[in-house]
């Protein structure tokens, strides 16, 4: 895009150059004895100045660049309803002190006369922007609804917004989440989410087949036994993957993502979009078990190295006993030696009580 739009512009400042380059060739003609044909001076002149422009034109698109990058960042986080509201007050506070002027002839004062519309202009504009951006959820309200109330404003200023993933819907485990009333707010699932949910249960796979009933029975589950408001919106977003539809729309809405997929969190976080893996927070509700401490553990199968145990305590944490293997099969006390923080979770390293103290 970027490569067509420099292409653009560049015609266009060389076009201007042509046109410069050709009157500049038929003043010359007209005022100086130049011993060409008109046509063959205009002509030289017109390529001379479209060179010239040509080269202006690389400077000229870099710059071009360079200011568009900038107010890109400037307006990353400004909403299209602030920008409209910002371009009105400028129309709304020129007109101002357009009348004010023709009502009390500012501009014939001596001296300072000849400047004060315009400083009247800026403080106008200045302060009818501050007014309309303090009360764009009412401006926005007013363009959306009609005549809405203060309340139901007030009530959708207030209202966070999240937005729930394919993976945390298959999980299940969100269904919990809301009923425990954690969450405050609206919980919206956008079609596309929907739609892929029902592809996923649609599949020959039987484990993916399995999985997307799953999902469906736990959205079915948490739109009867939630507290929070759940709302299905369509989404108009195709040609893209879902994850960055999702990412899309979070944006748009100033939402917040609740999901279980690490690699979603962190685009996420990349695009500064509110983010709630699901899994952190899982891993941040664990019981925090420190070096020394005892703990029974039941081992269920061998590790990976020689002589190692492998258990899991009631919240899934994986404990790798170190001589475990010996007692497979059987629950042992153990004392804790290490512990591994992880972005999939917590890993515990032990020894038996015994081993540890002899």
């Amino acid at each position: 895009m970027n490569k067509v739009a420099a292409i653009l512009l560049t015609i266009v400042v060389v076009i201007i150059g042509l046109i410069i380059g050709w009157q500049l060739g038929v003043f010359l003609g007209g005022n100086w004895f130049i011993p060409l044909h008109p046509y063959v001076l205009n002509a030289i002149s017109a390529v001379f100045l479209g060179a010239v422009f040509y080269v202006l034109s690389i400077f000229l698109t870099k710059w071009f660049f360079s200011l568009v990058n900038f107010l890109n960042r400037v307006f990353k986080n400004v909403s299209l309803l602030e920008l409209l509201l910002g371009f009105f007050a400028l129309i709304l506070s020129m007109l101002l002190a357009f009348l004010i002027d023709l009502a009390t002839h500012l501009s014939s004062i001596p001296i300072v006369g000849p400047y004060l519309p315009a400083l009247l202009a800026i403080f106008l504009a200045y302060l009818s922007l501050t007014l309309f951006v303090s009360k764009r959820e009412e401006v926005g309200a007013l363009f959306q609804f009609g005549a809405a109330s203060k309340e139901k404003v007030r009530y959708k200023r207030t209202e966070r917004r999240y937005l729930l993933d394919t993976n945390v819907i298959i999980d299940g485990r969100i269904a919990e989440m809301l009923k425990s009333g954690i969450i405050d707010g609206l919980i919206i699932i956008p079609s596309f989410v929907l739609s892929e949910l029902q592809y996923v249960a649609d599949s020959p796979d039987p484990i993916r087949r399995a999985r997307g009933r799953r999902g469906l029975e736990t959205l079915n589950r948490i739109q009867k036994e939630s507290p929070v408001k759940i709302e299905i919106m369509e989404v108009k977003l195709a040609g893209e993957p879902v994850d960055q539809r999702l990412l899309k729309l979070a944006k748009s809405l100033q939402a917040t993502i609740i999901t279980n997929d690490y690699n979603l969190a962190q685009i996420a976080r990349l695009q500064d979009l509110s983010i709630i893996n699901l899994n952190e927070l899982a891993n941040a509700l664990k019981p925090v078990v420190l070096p020394g401490e005892e703990i029974q553990v039941a081992i269920t199968k061998e590790g990976k190295e020689p002589n190692q145990g492998v258990g899991y305590l009631d919240d899934g944490t994986m404990v790798v006993v170190e001589g475990g293997r010996h007692y497979l099969g059987q629950t042992l006390n153990t004392v804790v030696t290490s512990i591994l923080q992880t972005s999939a979770g917590r890993m515990i390293f032990a020894k038996p009580v015994e081993e540890h103290n002899a």
